[in-house]
């Protein structure tokens, strides 16, 4: 399946994604975000608004599962919700005339983990301009090809950092995929670390990610990724992490917008 990014539809149909940078804001709930992302995908017509809902829902349900995740460290299927989570953006992105049914299943691996009350996890998300702008697609198609020359082509392990690098870090890893021989297989998988915003002292891995982490690594690349750099600092610290992790493997680590 060729992979069509709701960014690259999203420009071609407004030419100006910033015009569409209010909807970035978020006040709700996992439950009313999966509810809105499932009625958008139900659109027979999608309008750019809508493409704009797809690009934002799905980070913001990965943000409340990993967030929850974080704040329940000791209960080990919180870490099945976020895979469940990335593998309903995933489908998203990649497929959303068929995705409607994914985010059905995601409600069920909830219920089935008895987490009901996970619906009523409020999201909020603040506007973020610079983060915005570095989902551009002519900065992800720019990121792709750096990949695709570091990486060789091969498979990959894809380590986006949450939040901000999540929505980007979707794009530019299905569209690398599409780029590879059929049969290949990568994989994604978001992190938070976010020094700003959460004061994240380091990237927030519980020992079961690490190894859920080390072992889809095997035989692979691995890419780390963040939306924007400024200092340089965060990206270094991540590296660091994950080398821990993957000892004696090189991190190649990419962004799409370099600041002042």
């Amino acid at each position: 399946m060729v992979y069509k990014s709701h960014f690259d539809r999203l420009v071609v149909k407004d030419s100006n994604m910033l015009q569409h940078s209010f909807m970035q804001p978020y006040k709700g709930t996992l439950g009313s975000a999966l509810e809105d992302l499932q009625k958008t995908l139900k659109e027979t017509n999608p309008k750019s608004e809508d493409y704009a809902r797809m690009i934002l829902y799905p980070p913001r349900i990965i943000r409340s599962c990993i967030d929850h995740k974080i704040a329940q460290w000791e209960d080990c299927r919180n870490v099945d919700i976020v895979k469940s989570a990335i593998n309903l953006a995933i489908d998203v992105y990649k497929k959303p005339e068929s995705s409607s049914e994914s985010v059905d299943e995601f409600r069920n691996r909830v219920n089935l983990a008895n987490k009901t009350y996970m619906f009523n996890l409020p999201i909020l998300q603040e506007s973020d301009i610079t983060t915005w702008e570095a989902m551009h697609p002519k900065f992800s198609r720019a990121t792709t090809n750096q990949i695709l020359q570091r990486a060789s082509a091969k498979s990959i392990l894809f380590v986006a950092l949450a939040h901000g690098g999540v929505a980007a870090g979707l794009d530019i890893f299905l569209r690398y995929c599409d780029l590879l021989p059929s049969g290949t297989k990568s994989d994604f998988y978001a992190v938070r670390f976010s020094r700003d915003k959460w004061k994240d002292r380091s990237m927030k891995l519980d020992s079961i990610e690490e190894a859920y982490l080390k072992n889809m690594g095997e035989n692979r690349r691995i890419i780390l990724f963040d939306e924007d750099i400024s200092s340089g600092t965060t990206l270094n610290y991540a590296q660091s992490s994950l080398d821990k992790i993957f000892q004696n493997k090189e991190i190649i680590s990419v962004v799409n917008l370099i600041g002042d």
